[in-house]
């Protein structure tokens, strides 16, 4: 029992660090009141998902996750949300849009997989997945590029194995 409340412990201190590292390097201002904010809003969060994991446990029905994957992916859809964003700025001022609905296959069996992938495209501008099942329908706002949805569809097939 000491042994599962230790464990608990420490994920409460890890995710508070975390996200107080993330509010702050988001926030770009550090006063009282935003430190108070932080702090506060870590703690509450950080007690909410204490007993969150990334360690496979089987008696879970929870997929099991693959950190370092889970980081790769991360990185990928903030660089792939950043190309976007300006593809779709550019796309508005030119003018040149010409929207389609494209059919991507994916070899994810995991619903976990294909729903990360789903959302993942979603948030990307100029993308919306408009049907899930064995392959994810897509609509792009150019047709003409060559997304990032199969890197997508990879990583998020390696995070939950």
């Amino acid at each position: 029992m000491q042994e599962k409340a230790n464990s608990a412990m420490k994920q409460f201190v890890l995710l508070f660090v975390l996200l107080i590292i993330t509010w702050f390097s988001l926030s770009f201002s550090i006063t009282q009141s935003e430190a108070i904010a932080a702090v506060i809003s870590s703690v509450v969060v950080a007690s909410l998902f204490r007993e969150f994991s990334f360690e496979r446990n089987d008696n879970l029905d929870a997929p099991h996750i693959r950190t370092f994957e889970a980081f790769k992916f991360a990185l990928f859809f903030i660089k792939a949300e950043i190309e976007s964003h300006l593809a779709v700025a550019r796309a508005v001022i030119t003018g040149n849009i010409n929207p389609a609905v494209v059919c991507l296959k994916t070899n994810a069996k995991a619903l976990s997989s294909k729903t990360l992938l789903s959302d993942a495209i979603t948030l990307t501008p100029g993308t919306l997945t408009v049907d899930v099942g064995k392959s994810l329908y897509i609509h792009h706002l150019d047709s003409g590029k060559k997304g990032s949805e199969n890197k997508f569809s990879k990583l998020a097939e390696k995070i939950f194995g």
